[in-house]
């Protein structure tokens, strides 16, 4: 563990001996920081030397925030007893917090069932309205000297899941880089990035006119299966939410247990007669 004295601290060259004050490991006037108030600070370092560096900063740290209190209070008169109140307040506040969170993690039942998210989907949809066009689809990159392009084109389009199957294979072993994730629902402007599409102005047409795109780039082609397809400012499906519904709906479950917690320590506390409330005249 790190341990210093101050230098020329009467203090700190004691430390250690039966009755003797602790050492003493910085001063900012009146202000003293002493050896078992860094104490913890050390326990999760890798070794000595860690430790030692930990506490060191630490002491660094304590001398600056000591200055700057030194000099607010030369320079600014405060209200002692209301810099006092918010202290009380800000500690009630962290122990609330720390008891609310325990409570919590008890007794919140962190289950949502998918009838759950559905029906919060359907009675706030305006709240998920999409802020970029998105596909679901195929996107494939193909080098120029890809065998049997002309399968490929043909089962690229195709639903059967034999060739679906064939499709993966093929992309596999022949691909420069490809996505089949049909299910996954990726920004438009994300897809196309890197791809001939990319500088298309119109994005909405190229979506509402076109099932499968092609487009030459550099050493290959781009090939694009646009199986469906939401706009800006339609509402997001519900795929592309339920994460988001999930949270929402645990929160409000948080929100309700804290709120009947309250009310039932108020509650208990008024039938036992725990607190009084005064009449101001």
């Amino acid at each position: 563990m790190f341990s210093c004295g101050a230098p020329g601290s009467d203090e700190g060259e004691g430390a250690g001996k039966q009755g003797t004050k602790p050492a003493v490991l910085a001063r900012v006037k009146d202000r003293t920081l002493i050896l078992p108030d860094v104490a913890n600070i050390g326990q999760q370092a890798t070794d000595k030397a860690d430790s030692a560096e930990r506490v060191s900063r630490y002491i660094r740290n304590w001398v600056r925030k000591e200055l700057m209190i030194s000099e607010a209070e030369s320079k600014m008169s405060f209200d002692q007893a209301e810099i006092k109140r918010k202290i009380q307040e800000y500690r009630y506040a962290l122990m609330v917090y720390e008891f609310e969170k325990n409570y919590i993690n008890r007794n919140l039942d962190t289950n949502v069932s998918e009838q759950e998210v559905e029906q919060y989907y359907k009675e706030h949809q305006d709240n998920f309205l999409l802020k970029q066009n998105i596909i679901r689809g195929y996107l494939v990159h193909l080098p120029d000297n890809a065998p049997k392009q002309k399968r490929f084109k043909k089962i690229f389009r195709s639903n059967k899941p034999d060739e679906v199957d064939e499709l993966k294979e093929y992309c596999f072993s022949h691909a420069s880089n490809y996505s089949l994730q049909d299910s996954l629902w990726i920004n438009l402007e994300e897809a196309l990035r890197h791809t001939p599409l990319a500088s298309v102005p119109d994005k909405e047409a190229l979506l509402k006119k076109n099932k499968v795109v092609e487009a030459t780039e550099e050493n290959g082609k781009f090939f694009l299966r646009i199986m469906e397809f939401r706009m800006s400012d339609d509402i997001a499906p519900i795929d592309r939410v339920r994460d988001q519904i999930r949270k929402i709906i645990l929160n409000k479950r948080k929100i309700a247990l804290i709120s009947a917690l309250e009310e039932q320590i108020y509650k208990r506390a008024e039938k036992n007669n725990e607190f009084e409330i005064f009449d101001i005249e």
